[in-house]
């Protein structure tokens, strides 16, 4: 645990460089190749804390006494992206993406697909931004009344993508599985998508709302019981 406080200490000293102050944070994330007029004080804050604790995953692995499996060791010792502006669009989308959970506006949604659209243009490479907008579109597909039929597809060759760049991005398979369910109404399928996700991130409790929903429209109510308890 100290070794996690230290970590953070670290980001937040390496923010504060040149002073303490909004702008004065905001810099040291625009060394990182971030624009001004895309990054608020707390986008800084996390890409910063986020950027320090990949670079020191090991020690807090040690410190907590975790044993990583050699995927959850890559995972967390990797950046999802080096690209400090693509980050910061991909952190506005997270952004969004919440309210529009919480609200179900189609303009909340709207806005985090555009701001996830945008991150990929600043690095094609980032398997997380294509993940996080196919599942923001399926979902919107799913909450939204008006729904378009290009939607679902949409989110399937976003699904495509994230796999394609990053197969073992738990992420990229979570997506998959409610593309699936929301857009294809594929039980079945959704739920291996779902166990693909658990067994790379075991300890997610988003992979497990979704493999316990699963379970339940199959009929497996012990099973999904057990899901919704992890």
């Amino acid at each position: 645990v100290r070794e996690l406080e230290h970590v953070i200490e670290r980001a937040s000293l390496l923010a504060a460089t040149v002073a303490i102050g909004p702008d004065d944070l905001m810099l040291r994330a625009r060394a990182d190749g971030a624009r001004r007029e895309d990054m608020t004080r707390e986008h800084a804050e996390r890409y910063l804390i986020e950027r320090a604790l990949a670079a020191h995953a090991g020690n807090v692995a040690d410190a907590l006494k975790a044993t990583l499996t050699p995927v959850e060791a890559t995972r967390i010792s990797t950046a999802p992206t080096q690209n400090g502006q693509a980050y910061l669009l991909f952190l506005k989308g997270q952004d969004y993406q919440h309210r529009a959970t919480a609200s179900f506006l189609d303009s909340e949604y709207v806005a985090a697909i555009d701001f996830y659209r945008q991150a990929p243009q600043a690095d094609p490479k980032f398997a997380l931004a294509f993940a996080e907008m196919a599942l923001t579109q399926a979902q919107r597909s799913h909450f939204i009344g008006n729904a378009q039929p290009g939607w679902v597809a949409e989110a399937g060759g976003w699904v495509d993508q994230a796999l394609a760049l990053a197969p073992d991005l738990a992420e990229a398979h979570l997506a998959q599985g409610y593309y699936r369910y929301y857009g294809q109404h594929d039980l079945k399928g959704a739920l291996q998508a779902f166990q693909a996700a658990q067994k790379l991130k075991p300890q997610d409790a988003d992979i497990y709302l979704g493999l316990g929903t699963i379970e339940k429209h199959l009929g497996d109510v012990k099973a999904a019981v057990a899901a919704y308890r992890r």
